[in-house]
């Protein structure tokens, strides 16, 4: 299978079956130092927070579990737990690591971002304002979005009943109109949410408590 990357990092290739003319896309988000048990398929997708401290021996053990799974391509991008890659993010050996880039794999374009809608002191977070100039470098091409921080008022919700997503992402994906939209961040408003034009998926296989209950989503997208 061949690939196209816009980054400068390439990822292991590993085989794995799928259906004819296909790509079986796994989808998971906000493991914290968790291995969740996952589905076979081509490409893993994890939308961020691998860990819950954002350490280097963290992300040492995250790479260590990433180096046993079969799948052709992994790709990551970090989130706002995800502290030690804001300033090195070569530890990841066996993932390409997306941050605001992309890559095509098999005609399929993804491209990726950690960034959410700052509070607190967390990682990879800057204001709406400054996430404008993210979300404009978004390829209008791109057929599998992923990104940490969910759009405003998609699968944002959180427990306090506030709305924790981008409205300047949502916009930007309005116009994009990829085919998959991916997110997490937001633990208990995991799901699938179809629109006419846009499938999301916000990913969290851990819920609010932190407990390991959601399944990985996987899709079946053509090639």
């Amino acid at each position: 299978m061949g690939s196209n990357c816009f980054a400068s990092r390439r990822v292991r290739v590993r085989i794995s079956s799928s259906p004819p003319n296909k790509m079986r896309i796994v989808f998971i988000a906000d493991t914290h130092n968790q291995t969740p048990k996952l589905p076979d398929g081509d490409v893993l997708v994890h939308a961020g927070d691998a860990t819950m401290r954002g350490t280097r021996e963290e992300f040492l053990r995250f790479d260590a579990w990433l180096g046993t799974l079969k799948f052709k391509h992994i790709l990551f991008t970090p989130g706002n737990h995800d502290f030690y890659l804001e300033s090195d993010r070569s530890i990841l050996i066996n993932a390409m690591t997306l941050i605001n880039e992309g890559v095509i794999i098999d005609g399929i374009m993804f491209w990726a971002s950690p960034y959410s809608p700052r509070f607190g002191g967390w990682a990879f977070m800057k204001s709406e304002s400054d996430l404008v100039n993210i979300w404009n470098r978004i390829p209008n091409e791109v057929d599998v979005l992923i990104t940490h921080g969910p759009p405003r008022g998609i699968m944002d919700g959180t427990i306090s009943g506030e709305n924790a997503g981008s409205q300047f992402l949502l916009e930007r994906v309005k116009i994009v109109k990829p085919k998959i939209h991916v997110f997490g961040h937001i633990h208990e408003a995991f799901g699938i949410y179809n629109n006419r034009e846009v499938k999301y998926i916000n990913a969290s296989v851990l819920n609010e408590y932190y407990q390991n209950v959601n399944k990985p989503v996987v899709i079946d997208i053509g090639v």
